[in-house]
C-alpha cells in the first residue's frame, strides 16, 4: 500500500477498519462492497502481478528469496482480500504474541482433555498392570521431572502367542524408548531424531506397542496426539482424526502426501501417531 497505493498521508490507511477498506482507500482495489469471491480473486492477481512488476524489479534480493516473497504475496493478498485477515505467519511478533497470551488458558485446558483422552484410551488398551504408572502421576510428568518408569519392565503376553512375537514387540517398543530418549536430549539442527514405523499383520500387537511407546513419550514430559484417517478410529484412540490435526480440507482428491505438503506450505507442522 505504501509502494503503489494512492493516499495523502499514512494516516488515510490507520482510518480504515480493516485491511480491505485500506486497499480501497489507497486505490489499489475499487471502493465498494464487493464480496463475489471470483472478483476479489481477479483483484489478488492484478495486485500480485504489480507487485511483480514495479516493486519487485527495485528489490536487491535472489531468486529464492523472490520466489518465496511471490507466494507469500499472493497468500496474503487472497487471505485479505477473501477472509478479511492476515495470515498467522505474517503478523508481527508483537501482536502474535498478544494472540498467544490470549488463547493460553484455552489451549491449556485443551490439552488437559486431549491428555486425559489419551491415558484412558492407552491404560483401556494396555489393560490394568501393576507396572504402569498412575495416570495423575503422568499428567504431572515434566520434561525437567519425568517419571522413571521403563515400558519394558513387562511385555504381557496372549495365549498363545510364540517367542518370536514377543520379541518383535519388545523390539519395537524399545526401538521407540530409544527414539523418545534421543529425542529429548537432541540439540541443535544436526542432531535428528527419526520417527518410528510400526508395521504388522492384524492383530500383531501394533496398538499394544504403540501404547507402549506413547506411554513412555508422556511419562518424559512429551506431548502425545493419536491419530487416524477414520474419524470413527481416531475417537477411539482418544485423538483427533487427520483432517482436524492437520487442518486438511475435507472432499478433497489429492492422496494424504499431497495435503501434507500444502499444510507444510502454509506453515502448519505436526507430528502424530498414526494408528488404524
Amino acid at each position: 500500500m505504501l509502494v503503489l497505493g494512492e493516499f495523502d498521508t499514512e494516516l488515510d490507511l490507520k482510518a480504515a477498519r480493516t485491511m480491505k477498506e485500506s486497499l480501497a482507500i489507497a486505490n489499489l482495489i475499487p471502493n465498494g462492497e464487493v464480496e463475489d469471491e471470483k472478483t476479489l480473486r481477479h483483484y489478488g492477481a492484478i495486485l500480485l502481478s504489480r507487485v511483480i512488476h514495479e516493486v519487485l524489479p527495485l528489490q536487491p534480493v535472489t531468486m529464492p528469496m523472490m520466489d518465496d516473497f511471490i507466494v507469500k504475496s499472493d497468500e496474503l493478498f487472497q487471505s485479505v482480500l477473501l477472509h478479511n485477515s492476515i495470515p498467522m505467519t505474517d503478523i508481527p511478533p508483537s501482536i502474535l504474541s498478544e494472540v498467544f497470551n490470549e488463547k493460553t488458558k484455552e489451549l491449556t485446558a485443551e490439552w488437559d482433555k486431549v491428555m486425559r483422552s489419551q491415558l484412558d484410551s492407552i491404560y483401556e488398551s494396555l489393560g490394568n498392570s501393576d507396572d504402569l504408572p498412575s495416570k495423575e502421576e503422568v499428567m504431572g510428568a515434566t520434561k525437567v521431572e519425568p517419571l522413571d518408569w521403563s515400558p519394558l519392565s513387562s511385555i504381557s503376553r496372549v495365549n498363545g502367542q510364540e517367542d518370536g512375537s514377543v520379541a518383535e514387540q519388545k523390539l519395537a517398543i524399545e526401538l521407540g524408548v530409544n527414539a523418545v530418549d534421543k529425542y529429548c536430549k537432541q540439540f541443535g539442527r544436526l542432531q535428528l531424531a527419526r520417527g518410528i514405523l510400526n508395521n504388522g499383520s492384524p492383530g500383531a500387537g501394533k496398538t499394544y506397542c504403540m501404547c507402549k511407546q506413547g506411554l513412555y513419550a508422556m511419562t518424559q514430559g512429551l506431548r502425545v496426539m493419536s491419530s487416524s484417517l477414520m474419524a470413527v478410529r481416531a475417537n477411539a484412540i482418544g485423538g483427533y482424526h487427520l483432517h482436524r490435526l492437520f487442518q486438511w480440507e475435507v472432499g478433497k482428491t489429492a492422496n494424504l502426501f499431497r495435503l501434507a505438503e500444502v499444510r507444510a506450505a502454509h506453515g502448519i507442522f505436526s507430528v502424530a501417531r498414526l494408528d488404524g
